[in-house]
């Protein structure tokens, strides 16, 4: 299988396709011009083809581009509605520190540190059920049909790793090794597991394995630093424009702010877009040029990268970054942001406690997600222990030919029980109902703990999956309680 062949998968996903109502700095919806999160897509796919073009011309190395493409148009496909705040709000659930005034359980502040983040949403999106091989397998397991190569650029373009925990769970070795070392397109397999998975923890280590990857990310970077200050500069933010124009130290570049920062004082709206389109054009002209390669460290003998070999240490992208975040804390975005922080919050609080409102696609990941963890984990205390065992047969079955209701009734069964309030009858199976006072017993309660996180992980999946319009839409449908969290 190909690059190009990944490519399509990728962009005939439905999760591709709601990108376009997708906020990337400012909603879409309060204005056709800003970027969506699709537009941003695009550009970084081609300032990425930019830069790869450059490189080949000025260090002669072989650089694929339909990986990049395949790696540039997959890398937010996992991100959430309303831009950072919706990964911001979900992030902070699913740490534990917004309960929602008690809908989410205490427990989430005790457990290990655990956070959403958007590239690693992308990363599962493309390597869930529905995207892996009905015909290849690797250890009687089915593969996925994206290549390593492009989920590893996917997952790496931001960070996956922080000092006090992992950005979502990516600490299962199997997955690692299903994704990462198998299929035709992984021909250094062998070299990733000997050489680097073995002696450097995959996910602890922010680095893209290829050029592309790294390309890709600091293509990301580029793409943002023009697309949001044509974003703001649109919005209206008089003074960004002038902060940017008293810091940036380029003559040229200078002296366009300065001209610009003038007319948006004065309101010509025509002389205002053709100046900041130069400005822009300028702008990402010097951010390509301070694109290198890192020759010292590059390893032109095998594709796997093991240290940036992409240099991008550009001050006037850090000057832009500073100055941008800075300028987004502006009253009239504020407010906007809030506005979208309550949404997602309703609607996080209304699906953990109306879990049969989730669309039923969610609610099959969910209950797969589940099965795989309860089986594995209830099996091995079974080898284990003599005091608390359940019925291997029954546990075989316990999964097997389930309908959408029951499995509603079982994962809120799990939510009634961490909440306190499960009466020890459920209408699901008689399997999945002794499965639940299994866990009501609280005699392992690191399963029953980690079983609701899987929950809360799929509630934060479902929203994140949802275009701005339509999370507005099922928020304004559950908001009848007035309540802002």
């Amino acid at each position: 299988m190909s690059y190009l062949e990944n490519l399509s998968q990728i962009v005939n996903t439905k999760d591709y396709r709601r990108l376009h109502d997708k906020t990337q700095l400012f909603g879409v919806m309060k204005n056709d011009h800003y970027r969506s999160r699709i537009t941003h897509t695009v550009e970084v796919c081609v300032v990425a083809l930019q830069i790869a073009a450059k490189l080949r011309e000025t260090e002669n190395i072989v650089i694929d581009d339909s990986l990049i493409m395949a790696i540039a148009m997959g890398h937010d496909i996992g991100h959430t509605p309303f831009g950072h705040v919706g990964e911001r709000t979900l992030s902070s659930i699913l740490n534990g520190t917004e309960n929602l005034d008690g809908v989410v359980s205490d427990i989430m502040q005790k457990s290990e540190k655990h956070w959403f983040k958007h590239n690693v949403n992308s990363y599962r999106i493309l390597t869930r059920q529905d995207m892996l091989d009905s015909k290849e397998y690797l250890n009687d397991k089915r593969k996925p049909l994206i290549a390593w190569q492009v989920l590893d650029g996917v997952l790496k373009h931001t960070q996956v790793f922080k000092e006090d925990g992992l950005y979502g769970d990516l600490d299962d070795p199997y997955l690692l090794k299903r994704n990462f070392l198998c299929g035709d397109l992984a021909p250094n397999a062998k070299f990733i597991r000997n050489k680097y998975l073995s002696t450097i923890s995959y996910h602890k280590n922010n680095i893209p394995l290829t050029v592309e990857g790294q390309i890709v990310a600091v293509a990301d970077e580029i793409a943002q630093r023009v697309a949001d200050f044509d974003d703001c500069v649109r919005f209206g933010l008089n003074e960004y424009v002038g902060n940017l124009s008293r810091r940036v130290i380029d003559n040229e570049l200078r002296e366009l702010l300065h001209s610009l920062y003038a007319t948006m004082s004065n309101g010509d709206d025509e002389k205002i877009v053709n100046i900041s389109k130069k400005v822009c054009e300028k702008l990402k002209f010097n951010l390509l040029e301070a694109v290198k390669l890192n020759k010292d460290r590059y390893n032109e003998k095998d594709e796997v990268q093991l240290d940036w070999v992409i240099d991008f240490d550009c001050a006037l992208n850090k000057t832009f970054l500073k100055i941008t975040d800075n300028a987004i804390k502006d009253e009239k975005i504020k407010k906007l942001d809030d506005e979208h922080d309550n949404v997602i919050k309703t609607l996080f609080a209304h699906y953990h406690e109306n879990v049969g409102d989730i669309a039923e696609g969610q609610i099959n990941y969910t209950f797969e997600d589940l099965k795989i963890y309860l089986s594995k984990n209830i099996r091995k205390l079974n080898e284990k222990e003599t005091d608390c065992k359940l019925d291997e047969k029954e546990l075989k079955k316990a999964f097997i030919t389930v309908n959408l209701s029951k499995k509603v009734n079982f994962i809120s069964g799990v939510i009634d029980i961490v909440k306190h309030r499960f009466t020890g009858k459920c209408n699901t199976t008689k399997e999945l109902s002794n499965i639940l006072s299994w866990l009501g017993e609280y005699k392992h309660f690191e399963i029953l703990e980690r079983t609701y996180c899987i929950i809360l992980d799929n509630i934060a999946y479902y929203i994140a999956g949802m275009t701005d319009s339509y999370a507005q839409k099922k928020y304004k449908k559950c908001k009848k309680t007035k309540k802002k969290y």
